[in-house]
């Protein structure tokens, strides 16, 4: 059974909580980034996550986004590793990761709200079989750009701004920890 749109007049306006269908659209290697919680500072590798919702569209038809940073790693109790497998279906990784293959693949995302009432992704699921085939991909901007150290200028040029300031902001490999990239 199909489950009803819900639109909502502009983007990031009441992404409904609770489980809903998203489509992994796509992917971006952030570099190392500097983490500050609770006064202690880490450096992590991590990409930012996106995802478009089908079922939650503006008022034109096409789909709301919403994005998420994780730790760049497969560690056993990695949000990466959840991801994949929600997305292959299978606990089966050891040929690795191609995310390209997996860039429009269906999965169930756990939405959330924060006390501040923005949507944020808890977690990942796999989709059930019988939701499958009715999951209808609008994605309008498919995106893999992992290896940070290599997007091109056009590349960087056409991301929105605070993405550019993020990415920016890395680490450079081999550099001064508390230094960040020039582009």
């Amino acid at each position: 059974m199909p489950v009803e749109k819900k639109f909502v007049e502009r983007k990031g306006v009441e992404i409904p909580e609770g489980t809903q269908v998203g489509l992994f659209a796509g992917l971006i290697h952030l570099g190392t980034q500097r983490n500050e919680y609770e006064g202690k500072v880490s450096y992590k590798d991590q990409v930012l996550l996106r995802f478009e919702l089908p079922d939650v569209t503006l008022e034109d038809g096409r789909p709301i986004t919403i994005t998420k940073r994780e730790t760049n790693s497969a560690g056993a109790k990695s949000n990466m590793l959840k991801l994949v497998r929600a997305l292959k279906g299978t606990k089966d990784l050891e040929d690795g990761v191609d995310y390209e293959e997996l860039i429009g693949q269906p999965v169930m995302l756990e939405i959330a709200h924060t006390a501040k009432g923005n949507a944020k992704i808890d977690g990942y699921m796999p989709v059930p079989e019988f939701l499958k085939k009715t999951v209808k991909p609008l994605m309008t901007e498919p995106q893999l750009l992992f290896d940070v150290e290599q997007i091109s200028d056009k590349e960087l040029e056409a991301m929105p701004e605070w993405l550019r300031e993020l990415i920016n902001k890395r680490v450079q490999e081999g550099g001064d920890i508390d230094e960040g990239a020039n582009y």
